[in-house]
Formats: structure tokens, C-alpha cells, sequence
């Protein structure tokens, strides 16, 4: 890669601390949290950029546009034809009631529990949790957590959702 070269599959801390530029370009976009203190030390570490745009509801092309308007190149995986963006809120943005149908909950809860386990702070998770789940019954979201339970999740990680 050329000096100004960015991978999506790189890490957001990694990124910004080679092209500090990129926080700026990345707050505009919507990625707010970059700029708060600690963040970027913290789940930066863990957030690649592809990954950051399925947790936002990003497209993946939004960033890749801005980084080469801004002189960048992008390299990576999905980089070009990722107006798509692969998330369990169907490239929605967080915090809207979107996950309908049981295997979208499913989806959501999976990626939920994916956010956690990426370092994310737990209360912005419960968060979104509560706000696309408070009109689900509580049986529902059980026979959810029981399916990924059995699907291997551990119960800790499915218990610090609710």
C-alpha cells in the first residue's frame, strides 16, 4: 500500500493514528463516537471500517467516497459494490424499530451481541436493545436468546443485553 492507501479490513485506531485527517472525515459521516475520549483507544482497536459501517448503517461506499475525495486510496474486501450494507437492521440506522420478522430479530440480536463483543460500551447496546425490542414479547425474546444459546452463544454474553 502507498502512503496514503487505507484498508477497510484495518482497524480504526490503526487508520486514524497513520491519517489523523480520517477522524474528521469519519465524524462527518455519522461515526460520532470517534471523536469522544477514549473511544478510538478503546473499540477503535477492535472496529475495522467495514465493520464500523455495519454497526452505524453506514454503506460501505459512503466511506470509501469520502476517503478518495479526500486523496485516499481504499483497499479491501467489498470495497467497491458495498452500497449494500450488511447488517441485521437492513442498512437502516440504529435506533429505529426495523427487525419485523422473527429472523430479523434474530439477526439483530446476533449482531447486537457482535457490538458487545467488539468492546462496544454495554449501555449504548441496551440501548438500541430496548428500542427495537420493546414491543416484542417476552416469550419471543426468549425462544431468541434460548436459538443462539444453542447456537453457541454463552449465556453471560446473551444475559448482558436485557
Amino acid at each position: 500500500m502507498n502512503d496514503r492507501a487505507i484498508s477497510v479490513d484495518e482497524s480504526i485506531f490503526d487508520v486514524c493514528t497513520s491519517h489523523p485527517e480520517v477522524v474528521d472525515i469519519m465524524a462527518g459521516l455519522g461515526f460520532n463516537e470517534i471523536t469522544r475520549p477514549g473511544r478510538l483507544a478503546t473499540v477503535g482497536r477492535f472496529m475495522t471500517l467495514a465493520k464500523g459501517c455495519r454497526h452505524k448503517g453506514i454503506t460501505l461506499d459512503a466511506v470509501v467516497d469520502a476517503l478518495m475525495q479526500s486523496g485516499f486510496e481504499v483497499e479491501g474486501r467489498g470495497v467497491r459494490g458495498a452500497g449494500v450494507v450488511a447488517s441485521a437492521c437492513e442498512g437502516k440506522p440504529r435506533g429505529r424499530s426495523v427487525a419485523k420478522s422473527p429472523e430479523e430479530r434474530m439477526r439483530l440480536l446476533q449482531d447486537l451481541l457482535e457490538r458487545l463483543g467488539s468492546g462496544e460500551v454495554v449501555e449504548d447496546v441496551q440501548e438500541d436493545f430496548r428500542r427495537n425490542f420493546k414491543d416484542v414479547s417476552g416469550g419471543e425474546i426468549a425462544a431468541a436468546e434460548q436459538a443462539l444459546i444453542r447456537g453457541g452463544v454463552p449465556v453471560r454474553e446473551v444475559q448482558r443485553l436485557v
